[in-house]
């Protein structure tokens, strides 16, 4: 992809990121600023408000007209982020102390809450089908974190699994261009194109983060897999063993609770290797990102065609099956 597509969505990131400032400096004087602070102006992709200004502008909108709907769903994403970290006693969020670390879980869980808040506060003034949405929304997100928490690798399906990333990571990124959608307007082919684009991506970029849980992703390598969760590399390699490897998955994942610094991924990895599981996860992960690029289809070059394939590319840029498995060595 060309560099001025790069540059353009570059542009979006740090338009929204001027505006998350200037949103927080309304919250200053209150004693969880400096918590909101530190969760929302770490290093994030802002992948929600990207795609929530690229639809707003596909459907002759701008990104004025959708400012405050990408704040709230960046928001409520970045609360199930610091709710997580309570959940799994995470030390690192995007390579800085968690909100739970630099100052305490009963901290981060208010944080959190306000930040829910703080983003049904912002969509208050939307149409109310625009509110409903959002919420239930939130509420899919905090169910599917939920189903994940509750999952046990010996008992979950790939059909359970992928239902729960439906409800936890899919819907936000759906929900993004249906709210674009009723508040400026579109074409119903546009929107449908969209939608499906969104599901899709949705799906691929949790399988990305089902590798980088395994530290096979740069960005996470030095963050903390104590609380490794079930993953689909996990189903697969589990739902392929005999009863003798199945049991010794299910070891090595007991063994991150007791590893006494001695971690037990490197053999973990390799079992996923053996089992073909780290090369099933990235056929799923690219088929997901095919789907995406063929929802675009119907798009006109108008409608922002090229930065929504740039954002495909954002996923697939140097995640080939080599590079994975090199991590392995």
């Amino acid at each position: 992809m060309s560099e001025v597509q790069r540059s353009y969505i570059l542009e979006i990131k740090e338009w929204f990121d001027e505006m998350l400032v200037e949103f927080l400096d309304r919250y200053e004087d209150i004693d969880l600023h400096p918590h909101l602070e530190h969760a929302l102006l770490s290093k994030g992709k802002r992948v929600r408000p990207i795609v929530v200004v690229l639809a707003a502008e596909s459907m002759g909108g701008s990104r004025n007209d959708v400012a405050d709907l990408a704040l709230a769903l960046e928001l409520v994403h970045t609360a199930s982020l610091v709710h997580d970290d309570i959940i799994d006693h995470e030390e690192l969020r995007r390579g800085l102390p968690s909100v739970r670390t630099k100052w305490s879980p009963d901290d981060a869980l208010l944080a959190g809450d306000v930040l829910i808040a703080l983003a049904m506060e912002l969509v208050s003034a939307f149409h109310p089908t625009i509110i409903r949405k959002m919420a239930h929304a939130a509420f899919e997100l905090a169910y599917g974190e939920y189903l994940e928490l509750h999952f046990h690798l010996s008992e979950t399906t790939e059909e359970q699994y992928f239902a729960m990333i439906q409800k936890k990571t899919t819907t936000l990124f759906r929900s993004a261009v249906e709210c674009v959608a009723l508040h400026v307007g579109g074409e119903k082919r546009t929107i449908d194109a969209l939608s499906t684009f969104a599901s899709n991506f949705g799906y691929a970029y949790q399988l990305r983060d089902d590798l980088a849980g395994l530290q096979l992703v740069p960005e996470k390598k030095q963050e903390n897999v104590e609380n490794l969760r079930v993953s689909l590399p996990l189903i697969h390699s589990y739902s392929v063993s005999d009863r003798e490897t199945g049991q010794q998955l299910l070891d090595l994942l007991h063994q991150f609770r007791d590893s006494n610094g001695h971690s037990p991924l490197p053999k973990l990895r390799k079992l996923l290797e053996e089992t073909h599981s780290i090369q099933y996860c990235l056929q799923a992960w690219g088929e997901y990102l095919h789907k995406a690029r063929d929802a675009l289809t119907p798009l006109s070059e108008k409608q922002h065609k090229k930065y929504f394939m740039r954002l495909i590319e954002f996923l697939r840029e140097g995640q080939t099956y080599e590079v994975f498995t090199s991590s392995l060595e």
